[in-house]
């Protein structure tokens, strides 16, 4: 008798943001490679638009709606690996300790 698990997925989330405090709005855009999936082209970058209070909160709000999209996708993946520039994303689990 053989048993079948369900595959577990490996994503790679690279995440940047473009934000304008006098209109508050944000362009976030994202790419995520699956499985050791290679980057090919610009068509695999997604981006959108939306309005924010300020830079660091849009910047996780890009981040959390990537998330979310993934784990819609496949609720219990193997491994997330998100890539940013954005010191406050980078510096939560440090500040989580101090807290």
């Amino acid at each position: 008798m053989e048993f079948e698990f369900p595959l577990k997925h490996s994503f790679h989330i690279y995440v940047d943001l473009s934000y304008s405090p006098k209109t508050k709005l944000a362009i976030g855009s994202y790419l995520i490679l699956k499985d050791g999936e290679i980057f090919e082209s610009a068509s695999q970058i997604r981006s959108r638009k939306f309005e924010s209070s300020g830079c660091s909160r849009a910047e996780i709000e890009n981040a959390l709606g990537v998330l979310e999209h993934i784990l819609k996708e496949d609720p219990q993946p193997a491994e997330i690996r998100l890539f940013t520039d954005c010191k406050t994303l980078t510096q939560l689990p440090e500040r989580k300790l101090r807290l």
